[in-house]
């Protein structure tokens, strides 16, 4: 009997370890991936072109060459590779995001509609009614934001008019 528990034990040990192992991603894609994320779209778009002329097996790299091409406004090409790497058989969150970028390429009146099941309980709070400011706290918030508003003014003595258009208009 304590044998059974034992094997129980570790059975259960390894199915949560199966369920936390983590995803690797090609040290190329992962390059190419931060360039992307930094705004370095030519020089991720050549490393994962070149990552992907010796290795056909990365739905990572084949994702963001798609979201390469819809930020170059080449919808067509950024669909065929969306496609290939759902070919791939990703799975877990990639699959979600390459699924994501297929539907705001055909409707993309629908790309930013999230239904209930895709969010977690944090963004179900944010989106809720619950999560509205009292009229005391949104009028507390304004204020700080017009007294740093007025120490940014205060303190700078090159301030640029397209300093100020990062400010909410409070006349409103």
């Amino acid at each position: 009997m304590k044998k059974i528990r034992i094997l129980i034990i570790f059975g259960l040990l390894f199915v949560q370890l199966g369920a936390l192992a983590t995803v690797y991603i090609d040290k190329p894609v992962q390059i190419a991936m931060k360039k992307y994320k930094a705004g370095n779209i030519t020089g991720s778009l050549y490393d994962l072109q070149a990552f992907t002329t010796y290795n056909k097996r990365s739905p990572y790299a084949y994702y963001y060459l798609g979201m390469i091409y819809v930020k170059l406004g080449d919808r067509t090409t950024a669909k065929k590779y969306y496609q290939t790497a759902l070919a791939l058989n990703p799975t877990g969150s990639i699959e979600d995001f390459i699924n994501r970028g297929i539907v705001c390429i055909d409707t993309p009146s629908d790309c930013n509609k999230v239904t209930v099941e895709e969010l977690g309980e944090l963004d179900k709070f944010i989106y809720s009614d619950k999560n509205k400011m009292s009229n005391d706290v949104a009028k507390e918030v304004q204020q700080k934001q017009l007294d740093s508003l007025r120490s940014e003014i205060n303190s700078n003595d090159h301030l640029k008019y397209t300093d100020l258009r990062n400010y909410k208009d409070f006349s409103k």
